[in-house]
């Protein structure tokens, strides 16, 4: 087959995905001025992106809960994302809610294109037509990328932020700060991955970068919200608010939340409750400070097969060590890509068995209706 007719086939392909979805989408679409639960695609896009911008937009606060939940219908908390994200997302809150959330479905879809590009390129292979198509069709597939292009989440474009600042951290830091800095719109990725990038890669330029960037649309975002708590206090009250009705959420539970798959699921699992605070700490650094002692051991080492390795160990550091859904594996993209082409491991390519056996392994979150059926009959 030529290189025309792969594009073409993968083209295909892509388009074939994205009518199923979008007709999916439609029939369960969340209606504007109401919420229902039958009506779940893009709530999270109405509850995370779009009235938190509004609210922002008209002077209020939306970290406030109450305030928020008695002006618009959401029907879940405004999550701790830093405020910079109200920047980042301004554009939709201009538009009318079904607007938006049809303009955020197409972004969706290009950034999952982009994100399958960053995935290829990062780990030396030739940037095709129909790799990246067929790429983007099979994200958008996966469990990760259906639930991240139906429920509307803001993972894509963290993901994005984490690739480039891994990938251009030494040789273009100014650019690997700006996709550091979009990576914390999520601090659960931002923060860790600078972490991990500082202490384990050191990547000092670029994670400096990164902070006055991310700092700087803070602030911007800061004063009127500031304004709009009437105090520093009132405001950081609403921060502590936020989050415990965030965590008070059936999803958010390491145990009841049965699509969570970082370590402290995990070790609910295995305890059969959710660990205390403290232990949940411990495993925090355990993970991170592991990983960090791996990043050091593999700094000296430039070839390709070990940047991969390094790669792959941040993007898994990243989900593993703190709060993360099904929704956030797609940070796995370049480390599956590497896996399945054969360019990770230490020093020399690693067997082809033990590659597919650690593919499999992270395929598995990415897994769609089996995967979901059988974690549901297993929360009930």
């Amino acid at each position: 087959m030529t290189a025309r007719m792969q594009t073409v086939a993968a083209g295909i392909t892509l388009a074939v995905v994205v009518g199923v979805l979008a007709q999916r989408a439609v029939t369960h679409v969340d209606f504007p001025g109401r919420v229902e639960p039958a009506r779940w695609v893009l709530q999270d896009f109405r509850d995370a992106v779009y009235y938190p911008v509004v609210a922002f937009l008209e002077g209020r606060n939306p970290y406030d809960q109450a305030a928020q939940a008695r002006a618009y219908p959401v029907g879940q908390s405004f999550p701790l994302y830093l405020p910079l994200t109200l920047v980042a997302h301004l554009p939709f809150g201009l538009l009318p809610q079904a607007d938006a959330g049809a303009l955020y479905f197409v972004v969706v879809i290009g950034l999952t294109a982009v994100l399958a590009t960053l995935a290829i390129g990062g780990t030396g292979l030739p940037v095709t037509g129909a790799g990246v198509l067929g790429l983007t069709a099979l994200l958008l597939l996966s469990r990760p990328g259906q639930m991240n292009l139906l429920i509307g989440q803001v993972t894509a474009q963290v993901a994005i932020g984490v690739y480039v600042a891994l990938r251009w951290a030494r040789t273009r830091p100014l650019l690997a700060g700006l996709g550091l800095a979009l990576s914390t719109l999520k601090p659960t990725y931002g923060v860790l991955a600078a972490a991990l990038m500082l202490f384990g890669r050191g990547d000092i330029t670029a994670v400096f970068t990164g902070a006055v960037m991310s700092a700087t649309l803070c602030l911007v975002a800061m004063i009127p919200l500031l304004r709009a708590a009437g105090s520093a206090p009132a405001f950081a009250a609403s921060l502590g608010g936020s989050a415990a009705a965030f965590s008070a959420e059936p999803s958010s539970n390491a145990w009841s939340g049965f699509t969570r798959i970082d370590v402290t699921a995990l070790m609910a699992r295995v305890l059969g409750h959710v660990p205390t605070g403290w232990t949940e700490l411990a495993l925090v650094v355990l993970v991170v400070s592991a990983a960090i002692i791996g990043l050091r051991r593999l700094r000296t080492d430039q070839s390709a097969p070990t940047v991969q390795l390094g790669v792959g160990l941040v993007c898994l550091t990243v989900l593993l060590a703190t709060y993360h859904q099904a929704y956030d594996a797609l940070l796995l993209a370049q480390p599956a890509v590497a896996l399945g082409t054969g360019r990770w491991g230490r020093g020399v390519v690693a067997s082809a068995a033990l590659r597919w056996t650690v593919l499999a392994l992270v395929a598995v979150p990415a897994a769609n209706a089996p995967a979901s059926a059988l974690q549901s009959a297993a929360a009930q």
